[in-house]
């Protein structure tokens, strides 16, 4: 059987401030970032591709890596949310530190 899945893109959704991929045997992971609408850069999406299918170039071999057809897999991630607040009307502080609820 071939294998369905060689590449995964997930996008990152405003107020996540980093995102860290964390190893996962088989696959390459990068983070895109681009500049946020507050100023500074922030990451855009995770990329993970299967390693062996990056190098041989062919989607269709069952020796190419990737998540076979049915299969599943998970990709683990680390990371930091957060927010901005124009103003402290708009949040609370607990222990010290702006909190959510």
């Amino acid at each position: 059987p071939g294998f369905g899945t060689f590449r995964v893109v997930l996008a990152v959704p405003d107020g996540v401030r980093a995102v860290k991929p964390l190893e996962q045997h088989g696959w390459n992971a990068s983070v895109l970032w681009h500049q946020g609408r507050l100023g500074g850069e922030r990451p855009s999406s995770v990329v993970f591709s299967a390693i062996r299918a990056a190098a041989s170039g062919r989607a269709s071999s069952a020796s190419a890596g990737g998540v076979p057809v049915g299969g599943g897999l998970e990709f683990p991630l680390d990371v930091q949310l957060g927010c901005d607040f124009s103003n402290s009307s708009e949040a609370s502080v607990w222990l010290g530190r702006y909190a959510l609820w």
